[in-house]
């Protein structure tokens, strides 16, 4: 059970700067202890530190360490000691934005006036940090004769704002101009202490003044808030079959490192029954790929998901591609058997009769009479993913618009799209789906963030992820990740039009950590007295009647006193400055109000004529305490507005249980770091839940796939998780139908929730037909929330999707919201499998989309920073600004169940039913998954987007010794080409970690593999195939693999010795990695023509050697029957192929290779190289 909730820290520093606040000024003499010293000021970074300490000689260098939580260099450098740092020679070491750890004998001699050697460390060295925030932003220094300092520069402008006084600017920019760009010089340290002491009061200040602007922003963005429609949604996507927890990077937990791991589903279930409990409308979504990544999935299939997916809440699930894995059969009884609704808007079965009837285009869910519509939708191209066999996709635009717009049609107000088609398609659906309120994502793993993160994750966007619309309506599009590691939750508030106007949330991440609980008799005691939180109007003149009347009572001024009476006000978005000594009626010296119809918050003078809406409590509005005003003179009272909570995840990819800190395995030894699985995201809901009863929780996909767990138990184990969380929709995502219809049917048929999706286009898939939704409508609190799902309309290009189609996700979610509008939801969310740069598409141009919460893409989005650095892609929610004005917000939370949507919180054990429900198919996973099958002396690493990796080089090169007993007379090898796709190389194999942090070193003594670590980084249970391709093919397959775009995905990054690279990666999962090819890209050409030099391993030789590629000769080539079959969007392969064989199953064959090529050594050779223009 949880002990603690906490939210992670919105401001770095606070630590430091408290220190500085309540310590430092009795010790700033400390600073005067003589000596010289030089200093060096360069415009990227002023070397305080190394100022700092030569002045004091007393600091224990190897005691002190530094950790970059900002500015550019900041994956570089990450946490060191400060005697490990080259301070000079790199002028680039960055300042800003710093932590500092200081041990409790750091300074040997604290000085005068001192009571802690490590509280002195931590001031000196936190001053350092604001004399260096302070100093580095002036375009230059000037130092006076007499070897006292003075600072002399012109404000930027960002800063004046900061100031109200002119007087306070003029100080700063008294003195002269150093034109110079560095400047060298000896001085006193009286000098430096005059400086310091100058830096420090302005710091101070400076500092001050943020935080009180910060906390009255706060209290009037909460504030703002009361009495609107609040719908919390809770979200989870892409499960992948992690029942129990795993690493940080979701692969195996290893044992002794148990604290560490993360997800599961015991944590899910208890996460998410909490947010559901206590949330106000909460409602529960599961975006899909609850299916495949573990071998739990492996053996238990649909069976073992069906029973834990039960066991959640749900509200709506929509469908994943790995749903599909094991093709219709594998996924229609799943369908069958949940108890919660299943839906996908873009499925077209009407050739596949089994599949009909399983699922719905939307669901309706009512929460607090209103009606909330659940639209699902998956991405288009899942049968190029997955086994579809003859169901169709439709484009998801196209489905989602067309569900959701005819649950507009029914009076649903709030319209959700459930999707499984990641964070891209996700963002085109709420910009194109006008009806769309938030968007629920899954399939792309899209960790979405606002703020800090932890462990070092690093989000793809701001959670949610606003996308505004055409029409200015603004969408969240959230999404969680994957692999139970993180737990969306997203509240968002609207209006009585089912408008969004206010959200908020994070990713809860699913670790060993509680938050510290507020119990609802610690609420009652505080507030006992039941009002309502109304809004009303007041005009300028009388708001300042108000707050004199505040201060009008007699004035106590002891230490125990204060204002006679209870009628002392205290405000949120007001800044009020009061003279005592003048007379009552009078004491108002000045009046800010902060800014409502404003694109960035702001104080403003207080206007006499205009009218102000004000929240209040139903007393005070009524006249209470004496405050007749707010009786008489107010206008548009409005009672009891509505809140609606949003508890979102998404890629769970069957993080069943915790994981390390990156989403692989929880270490053995230390599991105190790990993060997720299910059992923690279950008791993170549940927690919210309890707290906000009437929360929504949506799913956005991808629970299938990515761990032993659904390798062994497929969509069985994956069902009985999900089923235990409370959810009211989830959308399918891609990942969902890796095992073809057969893989995820049955697992819609036995959700206990429903699935959206309305971009699938089932006609010919009549098997898939009825297990699903386009969306539905649920209400909380008299409200219609309509749920529309939609899916990546490329999920048949990464996944077997078989005869389904996929449409357009903004076309299918404009019409889904329109039909959910016509429903009467007044406040619509997309649950989203598209990922984030899709989900912004769909926000912008949806018209009537409200939210969008996602997946695919594993965005983590994040306010502040994120725990352990974490790398965020953007705020949470990102907020998108539609061309009418309207916002849409856009939420997801990473993937592996990492993160919950909603608030960061932290578990330290995962619920106990959930738990007990997992041992017995722990038992079968372990005893499979526990067999070792070789050693590795080096760490077989991945991210394998970034350029050649060592995993990638190992599976190639099994694929080729699996094919060189079945050579011809006159060739040493049947294949001496084999390539392989680098997403579906899932997880490092000996990941070497130290709880999450940094790999210290890629060599060890042998380190063990056992099946489990090969079924997490193979878990999709392709074949090993050979085909013959023509030269000329060949090259446009190599050139292919380089033709995305970059992006920058430097959280998938574990060795901070590649960090030092150029960390931009190709998007998507279709650069390959290969043996028996040495080619050389140029990244600075365009795409097409990158691949510079090329040569092929001979095959028919008697000594193997690369020689020059011809264009007319026919290879044969290994590779994963994904890949043959087209896969990641090579269609040029099955479309210009010859000769297919179909092979042995990928994990034996690497099982056996590593068992014969023990301990692996494989390290890169050179197969890849990337240059750019010049080079």
């Amino acid at each position: 059970m949880p002990d603690e909730i906490q939210e992670e820290p919105s401001e770095p520093n606070s630590v430091a700067i408290s220190c500085l606040s309540t310590e430092l000024r009795s010790r700033v003499q400390f600073l005067s202890w003589g000596k010289k010293i030089t200093v060096y000021y360069y415009p990227f970074g002023l070397y305080a530190y190394v100022l700092i300490t030569l002045v004091l000689g007393r600091l224990n260098l190897d005691k002190v360490y530094l950790e970059w939580q900002g500015g550019r260099m900041k994956n570089h450098f990450g946490k060191k000691k400060l005697s490990t740092l080259n301070w000079g020679r790199d002028p680039d070491i960055p300042v800003f934005g710093s932590l500092v750890y200081c041990e409790s004998n750091a300074l040997d001699h604290p000085g005068p006036n001192s009571s802690s050697s490590s509280e002195n460390c931590l001031a000196v060295v936190s001053l350092a940090a604001i004399v260096s925030h302070i100093a580095a932003t002036p375009a230059s220094v000037a130092w006076l004769a007499n070897g006292l300092v003075s600072c002399s520069a012109r404000l930027p402008r960002k800063e004046r704002s900061r100031f109200k006084s002119r007087s306070e600017v003029t100080w700063w920019s008294r003195g002269k101009v150093c034109a110079s760009p560095s400047v060298d010089l000896t001085m006193s340290a009286m000098g430096l202490s005059t400086l310091c002491l100058f830096y420090l009061t302005f710091a101070i200040s400076a500092l001050d003044a943020d935080d009180r602007r910060a906390q009255r922003s706060r209290r009037q963005s909460t504030d703002a808030k009361d009495g609107l429609f609040e719908l919390s949604i809770i979200h989870l996507n892409d499960f992948h079959a992690r029942f129990e927890q795993t690493s940080w990077s979701s692969g195996n937990c290893p044992k002794g490192q148990e604290a560490s791991c993360v997800g599961g589903i015991a944590r899910l279930y208890t996460a998410i029954d909490e947010l559901v409990a206590r949330r106000p409308n909460a409602i529960f979504l599961n975006a899909g790929d609850n299916f495949q990544g573990t071998l739990w999935y492996t053996l238990f299939k649909w069976n073992l998901t069906l029973e834990f997916m039960n066991l959640l809440p749900h509200d709506a699930m929509t469908l994943g591609n790995h749903e599909f894995d094991d093709k219709l059969a594998g996924v229609i009884p799943f369908i069958k058997g949940l108890n919660c609704p299943v839906v996908v808007a873009n499925i077209d079965d009407s050739l596949e009769p089994r599949f009909q009837g399983l699922y719905n285009k939307s669901v309706v869910i009512e929460r607090d009479g209103r009606k909330i519509g659940i639209v699902g939708y998956i991405i288009k191209t899942v049968n190029e993913l997955s086994s579809t066999e003859k169901l169709m996709f439709l484009d998801e635009v196209e489905a989602v618009r067309s569900e959701s717009a005819r649950l507009k049609s029914q009076g649903v107000d709030i319209i959700i799209a459930l999707s499984h088609a990641g964070y891209g398609t996700d963002l085109v659906v709420a910009a194109e789906v006008p009806d769309i309120d938030v968007i629920v994502g899954g399939h792309s793993h899209t960790l979405l963030y606002t703020g800090t993160l932890p462990g070092g994750d690093i989000a793809e966007g701001p959670y949610p992820t606003m996308v505004t619309q055409a029409s200015g309506k603004m969408v969240p599009v959230v999404q969680a990740y994957a692999f139970s590691k993180y737990l969306g939750n997203l509240t968002v508030w609207f209006d009585q039009e089912g408008e969004p106007v206010a959200w908020e949330g994070n990713p809860i991440l699913m670790n060993q950590s509680f938050e510290e609980k507020i119990t609802f008799n610690d609420l009652v005691t505080c507030t006992p007295f039941l009002n309502t939180i109304d809004t009303l109007e007041l005009q300028g003149r009388d708001l300042l009647q108000v707050l004199e009347k505040s201060v009008s009572n007699p004035f106590n001024s002891t230490a125990s006193g204060g204002f006679n009476g209870k009628g002392f006000l205290q405000y949120a978005g007001l800044n009020v400055v009061y003279n005592l000594t003048r007379p009552i009626g009078e004491r108002v010296v000045e009046v800010e109000v902060l800014c409502a119809e404003c694109r960035v918050p702001q104080y403003q003078p207080l206007s006499l004529d205009t009218w102000y809406r004000i929240a209040t409590s139903s007393y005070l509005a009524g006249g209470g305490d004496g405050y007749k005003v707010f009786e008489q003179n107010s206008r548009n009272h409005n009672i009891d507005l509505f809140q609606l909570s949003l508890i979102h995840w998404n890629d769970f990819h069957a993080r069943f249980e915790q994981t390390g800190w990156a989403g692989g395995s929880c270490p053995a030894n230390d599991n105190s770091s790990c993060v997720g699985g299910v059992a923690r995201v279950a008791t993170a809901i549940k927690d919210l839940k309890a707290r906000y009863p009437h929360s929504v929780f949506l799913n956005a996909g991808d629970v299938f796939q990515g761990t032993l767990w659904y390798t062994l138990f497929r969509w069985n184990a994956t069902v009985k998780f999900m089923n235990m969380l409370p959810h009211d929709a989830m959308t399918l995502g891609n990942h969902e139908f890796d095992n073809g219809l057969e893989g995820i049917i049955p697992f819609m048929e036995q959700t206990n929730f429903p699935i959206v999706v309305a971009n699938i286009d089932d006609s010919e898939e009549p098997d898939f037909q009825g297990l699903y939704n386009k969306s539905i409508v649920i209400e909380r609190e008299g409200r219609k929330i309509g749920i529309v799902g939609y899916l990546l309309n490329s999920t048949h290009t990464i996944a077997s999707t078989e005869n389904l189609r996929f449409l357009g996700e903004v076309e299918t979610v404009t019409r889904e919201v329109s039909v959910l509008k016509e429903q009467g939801a007044d406040i619509i969310i997309a649950l989203s499998h598209c990922g984030l740069q899709a989900d912004k598409e769909v926000a912008s141009v949806v018209p009537g989309l409200d939210i969008i919460v996602g997946g695919h893409s594993h965005t983590l989005l994040y306010n502040g920073t994120a725990p352990r650095n974490d790398t965020t892609g953007g705020t949470y929610p990102i907020v998108v600004h539609q061309d009418d004005g309207r916002q849409v917000l856009i939420v997801q939370t990473g993937a592996n169940s990492k993160y919950l949507g909603h608030l960061l919180v932290h578990f330290d054990s995962g619920d106990p039913e959930i738990v007990a429900e997992l041992e017995p198919f722990r038992q079968e996973i372990e005893k499979l998954g526990s067999m070792p099958i070789g050693s590795t002396r080096v760490r077989l690493s991945r991210p394998c987007s970034l350029g050649e990796c060592s995993l990638g080089n190992m599976i190639t090169d099994a694929m080729v010794e699996e094919y060189v007993a079945l050579a011809p007379e006159n060739a040493w090898t049947y294949a001496a080409i084999a390539m392989m796709n680098s997403g579906g190389i899932r997880a490092e194999i000996s990941e070497l970690n130290d709880g999450g942090k940094n790999i210290k070193t890629n060599f060890i003594k042998d380190s063990m593999i056992l099946f489990n670590d090969l079924a997490t980084a193979q878990p999709f249970q392709n074949t090993v195939d050979t085909l013959e391709l023509e030269g000329h093919v060949l090259l446009q397959v190599i050139e292919l693999s380089a033709a995305r775009p970059f992006s920058s995905r430097s959280y998938l990054i574990s060795d901070p010795e590649e960090l030092t690279r150029d960390a931009r990666v190709f998007s998507g999962y279709g650069f390959l990695q290969y043996s028996g090819i040495h080619v050389t890209y140029n990244i600075s050409l365009p795409a097409g023509s990158r691949v510079q030099e090329l040569s092929i391993l001979c095959d028919e030789c008697d000594i193997p050697e690369y020689q020059p590629l011809n264009l007319t000769k026919w290879y044969r080539i290994a590779m994963a029957s994904f890949l043959a079959e087209g896969g990641d969007d090579f269609g040029i392969i099955p479309q210009n192929r010859r000769n297919h064989n179909m092979g042995r199953v990928d994990l034996d064959i690497f099982s056996e290779y590593i068992k014969k090529n023990s301990p692996i050594i494989q390290g890169v050779d050179g197969r890849i190289q990337m240059i750019q223009a010049g080079q």
